[in-house]
């Protein structure tokens, strides 16, 4: 009898979580039936591909994402891992990519609905809360456009880190120490941002658990001081030789703190900037009447501890201002920075006025808003010509959008319409390589040489690096039967790229044709 009583208690408890997890994974549905959008996807699964072969998957962790010696070194083994995993079992078909997106999407919703109630949430706001982060407009990129899994691996991965170190102070234990530092090691093979685990995980603990003991805390320093020197080393080793430009970034991080402000203001205000924003496309205004919003309702409900507003808002801030390096706006970033703001609202010390089932009925509404608005974009990353449509026409400063653009046109055989979108890039910035390559490559397709060699001319000019370009005017001069200027090329290609591909020193070192 017993048993039969425990089982109906149990299946109440966890159905709110079941129901966050159903919610979230059914909103998401129609991605299942999405490809790729030849955004960083691409590249990601040829490199899932190099991680599943030979080399073996342990090679993830000795090896930088894109292996170029140029550009932004990025070291992402988790990822990486999965995705290889992902290879091994389906190859390059995307639905297995995106269903893995799904589930940890749903995974995560789950645990904040946890982690809200753990932290002295209201039951019902919590749930809302939950509910509200899972179908939120603005965090579609995060789980229908494949990269985005780093910000929900490392949203499953703090927020683990989080709870488990508060257990570890309230109980102690050497394997709840052991599974807070497994977490934190895995978040630091996720993103560099996993740095601020032990201040997010130190003052949770102190506003939201009751306190800090300073042997348990000491203990867990040496923790994350030994999982922050294998991290350190192992990436060190990984992009040896590659340009971290790690100073520019945080440079440019602080330079874009303005962007905060449309950022919160796209919390309770989701107004749609693209996929690939630039800082002039966001919604100045929005953050700013979202900023007095929120400070209105956090001075009438008063939390139970002002300290854990300035918490939620402190979690907010300090997990999105790292993601403004390189001025990307693109709102898959907002992911982990909104579960602070959820946790900021969800413990209000007065009930909410008004009769209950107004704000039940409010919050249906919201949330059948929601979902409205993120069907309605979850089709731009449905394939490459619609998200780059989408980040061409949304964010039309940017020439590089255009660029991309051009080249989803070409490889669609659009080639009227691939030409405008590179001319359109010129426009913009003429110093826009990707554009002057491309439009040597629609040249030629249309068989003119000549315009081909002048415009990969001016792409070397530009960019010296650009390798792809030199290899193209190396070939071109060996199908003109201009050996000696292939061979001048060829000598700067095998400079810049510290050698040559072995078809091209056997074309190189074949007989002269008579």
């Amino acid at each position: 009898m017993t048993a039969e009583r425990a089982f109906p208690s149990a299946a109440r408890k966890l159905a709110p979580y079941a129901a966050v997890f159903l919610v979230a994974a059914l909103a998401y549905l129609q991605s299942l039936h999405f490809g790729f959008t030849w955004f960083d996807d691409d590249l990601l699964l040829e490199r899932a591909a190099h991680f599943a072969g030979p080399g073996g998957l342990l090679s993830v962790f000795t090896e930088g994402v894109f292996p170029e010696k140029t550009g932004p070194a990025f070291y992402r083994p988790l990822l990486m891992l999965t995705m290889a995993l992902e290879y091994k079992a389906a190859g390059a078909a995307p639905l297995l990519y995106h269903l893995t997106n799904i589930l940890l999407h749903a995974s995560f919703s789950a645990l904040l609905l946890f982690f809200l109630r753990r932290s002295g949430g209201v039951p019902g706001l919590s749930l809302f809360w939950a509910l509200f982060f899972a179908l939120h407009p603005a965090l579609a990129q995060a789980v229908a456009w494949l990269p985005g899994r780093n910000d929900l691996l490392l949203g499953l991965l703090v927020l683990g880190g989080v709870l488990s170190y508060s257990s570890y102070e309230e109980r102690g234990g050497a394997g709840r120490l052991a599974l807070h530092g497994a977490l934190f090691l895995a978040a630091l093979l996720v993103k560099e941002s996993a740095v601020l685990i032990p201040f997010a995980a130190f003052f949770y603990a102190r506003l939201y658990r009751g306190g800090w003991r300073p042997g348990r805390l000491s203990a867990a320093g040496t923790v994350w001081a030994a999982a922050l020197g294998v991290v350190w080393l192992a990436r060190g080793r990984a992009l040896a030789g590659l340009s971290g430009g790690e100073a520019a970034f945080a440079a440019s991080a602080l330079s874009n703190a303005a962007a905060l402000l449309p950022s919160l203001g796209k919390f309770l205000w989701p107004a749609d900037n693209g996929v690939l924003p630039l800082i002039s496309d966001l919604n100045f205004v929005s953050g700013g009447i979202s900023a007095a919003m929120l400070a209105l309702a956090a001075w009438r409900l008063r939390p139970a501890a002002p300290l854990k507003l300035v918490y939620g808002a402190a979690w907010f801030a300090a997990f999105l201002l790292p993601a403004f390096m390189q001025n990307n706006f693109s709102p898959h970033r907002l992911y982990l920075p909104f579960a602070g703001l959820c946790l900021a609202l969800s413990a209000p010390e007065r009930p909410l006025p008004g009769p209950a089932k107004l704000w039940v009925f409010a919050a249906g509404a919201v949330l059948a808003t929601w979902l409205f608005n993120l069907q309605a974009i979850l089709p731009r990353f449905s394939g490459r010509l619609s998200f780059w449509r989408n980040a061409a026409f949304n964010s039309p400063g940017r020439a590089t959008n255009w660029s991309d653009l051009g080249a989803m046109y070409l490889l669609d055989g659009l080639r009227e319409n691939a030409g405008g979108a590179f001319l359109k890039a010129l426009e913009l910035d003429p110093r826009c390589d990707s554009a002057t390559f491309n439009l040597g490559v629609l040249a030629l397709s249309s068989g003119d040489p000549a315009s081909a060699e002048k415009w990969w001319l001016r792409t070397v000019e530009i960019n010296p690096d650009y390798l792809k370009a030199r290899h193209n005017l190396v070939l071109l001069a060996l199908g003109r039967g201009d050996r000696r200027q292939a061979l001048e090329r060829a000598a700067g290609l095998r400079l810049a790229a510290g050698g040559l591909p072995t078809e091209l020193e056997a074309a190189l070192a074949a007989p002269a044709k008579k």
